[in-house]
């Protein structure tokens, strides 16, 4: 190589200038942001069925006069007005059991609950008792609980179905209801068979 021909070499670079840190942040990123996004973000099938009860809520029949056309335009309303559970939490499970916060206390005086296996049950307990907009929706599968969420009452209220016995996946049917802006849940007099189809 002549004397030009080196001059017109670049030297190289050092290893922190040539991007691989800028890369290695980029991936670093990422699997932290999907760590706390799987961990933070509800699960489809609970996100289903707070949409499934917004969609299928009998409208309030004591709500006030719309301000501007904008409140004006009635929604849509579903076809069928039950929110079947097994339909939406398709993973197997043979009970699901709906606890608020009036019950965080007598959490291990629940039948159900108390002869389950639940490593989380002390967690879920306190998580329970901390905020009086949490609820719990668990599901058990051959008396072992295999999901535990949290509901908030703002999305709805689950008190009308919080029962210590809880619901099958041919029980667990309920219907919605609106009333001063926030949805309630009741136990439907209806079977798995009468439910929508996904």
């Amino acid at each position: 190589m002549s004397e030009t021909q080196a001059a017109l070499v670049e030297p190289r670079a050092p290893w922190w200038r040539s991007g691989k840190i800028v890369v290695a942040g980029i991936a670093l990123s990422l699997l932290i942001g999907g760590y706390f996004y799987r961990e933070t973000v509800p699960p489809a099938w609970l996100r289903a069925f707070g949409a499934e009860i917004a969609l299928r809520a009998a409208a309030d029949p004591s709500a006030p006069l719309p301000e501007d056309t904008r409140e004006a335009s009635p929604r849509g309303q579903a076809d069928n007005p039950l929110i079947c559970l097994a339909r939406i939490a398709t993973q197997s499970w043979d009970r699901a059991v709906f606890v608020t916060t009036a019950q965080a206390a007598s959490l291990t005086d629940n039948p159900v609950l108390a002869a389950a296996d639940w490593p989380g049950r002390d967690g879920a307990r306190a998580q329970l008792s901390a905020d009086d907009r949490y609820q719990l929706i668990i599901l058990l599968r051959e008396n072992a609980v295999i999901d535990t969420q949290v509901f908030f009452t703002f999305w709805a209220d689950l008190s009308g179905i919080a029962r210590a016995e809880g619901f099958t996946p041919e029980t667990a049917v309920f219907t919605a209801e609106s009333h001063a802006g926030h949805y309630v849940l009741n136990a439907a007099a209806a079977s798995l068979d009468s439910c929508p189809k996904p």
